[in-house]
């Protein structure tokens, strides 16, 4: 018996050290990109209308519904995104040639 209570103490133990490394991967990621989690979200959600219409609890008419909404979110995310983007190396490129010590025209 005091075999397997030891047992189950380094076994809750290890389970806790992979919850903690499991966490703090999320951490890192949604401090890298704090988009992250959302995208995480939305990814599950798909995943369980995935699983609601398998086992004919929301119809497939809803499904492909709720998956061409989530299509058009997506790509309306990445084209924000792509300008986003551009619109940040241009501020970049001008903010380098720019030298707030001096006081003179800067060339666009």
């Amino acid at each position: 018996m005091a075999a397997n209570l030891s047992d189950v103490d380094i076994s809750s133990f290890n389970r806790f050290e992979n919850n903690t490394a499991y966490l703090q991967s999320w951490i890192e990621a949604i401090q890298n990109k704090p988009d992250a989690l959302i995208r995480a979200v939305k990814e599950a959600d798909r995943a369980s209308n995935y699983m609601e219409y398998k086992v004919g609890i929301i119809p497939e008419a809803e499904y492909k519904h709720q998956n061409s909404l989530d299509d058009i979110i997506a790509k309306k995310q990445v084209k924000q995104q792509t300008e986003i983007e551009n619109l940040s190396s241009k501020l970049t490129a001008f903010a380098d040639k720019y030298d707030p010590y001096e006081f003179k025209d800067v060339e666009t």
